[in-house]
This record gives structure tokens, sequence and C-alpha cells, in this order.
């Protein structure tokens, strides 16, 4: 399953062996001003910086997120594994979507199962939000099954 990056960082070289970094995303939801994780190297305290193989996130306050450092090489990949890193540990699971003009499944309100070309608008994204959007027929037809269910539970 795809995973939505928690942390983006940019870097861009200067000089000769010298190369400068941002953190250009950090999902505060998940990695919040408090975040640890020892196992990975990964620490939210001050500012956006490396130590001792160390990655610090944004800290404790907003004047120092943006920060850019000035860091070589090597610090470089260090923190571009711990980003990989943190980015599988923590990332969010991201649902399934069609490509624009491809097909997806839906229940309708009979529960006839549907398949419909996603335009990206109106009854698509409505489905797709409601969580009535399925890849496969297989899986839309488990869902019914599940559905049928509940509704026919008290009965």
């Amino acid at each position: 399953m795809r995973k939505e990056r928690v942390l983006e960082i940019e870097f861009q070289e200067v000089f000769d062996e010298m190369v400068a970094w941002r953190i250009t995303y950090q999902n505060e939801k998940v990695l919040n001003r408090d975040f640890k994780d020892d196992e990975v190297g990964v620490v939210s305290y001050g500012c956006p910086h490396i130590f001792f193989e160390k990655l610090s996130l944004r800290g404790r306050t907003k004047q120092a997120d943006n920060r850019i450092t000035l860091i070589d090489k090597s610090q470089a990949e260090i923190i571009k594994q711990k980003v990989e890193s943190i980015n599988e540990k923590y990332g969010i699971p991201k649902r399934w979507r069609a490509e624009k003009g491809e097909y997806y499944w839906y229940i309708d309100s009979c529960g006839v199962l549907c398949s419909k070309e996603d335009n990206y608008y109106g009854d698509d994204t409505e489905c797709y939000e409601f969580g009535n959007y399925f890849q496969t027929e297989e899986q839309a037809q488990e869902k019914l099954e599940k559905i049928k269910k509940i509704l026919l539970e008290d009965i």
C-alpha cells in the first residue's frame, strides 16, 4: 500500500562539499513538536539540525522552523536515510484512487455493484470521500456483504 509522506526535506549543493537543507513539509499531527524516535534517531528539539547522527526536526517554537542549515555531503546522506525511515515507519496509508478516466467500483443505493469511469468530480469524489469506492468488483462485493449483515441484523 502506498503511503503519504509525513516528512520532506530539500537539499541544495553549496560550494564544493557542502549542502544546505531545510524541512519543506512536516506533518505535525504525526511528527509533533515533542516527537521522539530513538530507534530511527529522530527528535523534535530546538530547530532542524543534525548532531551525532541524530536528526532534529521542527522544535519547540515556530521561530526556527524554516532554518536552513549547512552540512557536509555525508551528513546529507544520513538525513536522507532518516527521512526515508520516518516516512516508511510513520507514513499514512493512502487509499487507492483510479487515475482520471479509469474505472472504479461502487455500491448503488439498492445494493447493486456498479463500475464507473472516474472523472474526479461530482459523484466520483463523493464516492471516494465516503469510502464507497473500490479497485475491484471483489472488494466491493466483500464490503456489500458486511453492509447487508449490518442492515439485516435486527430483522
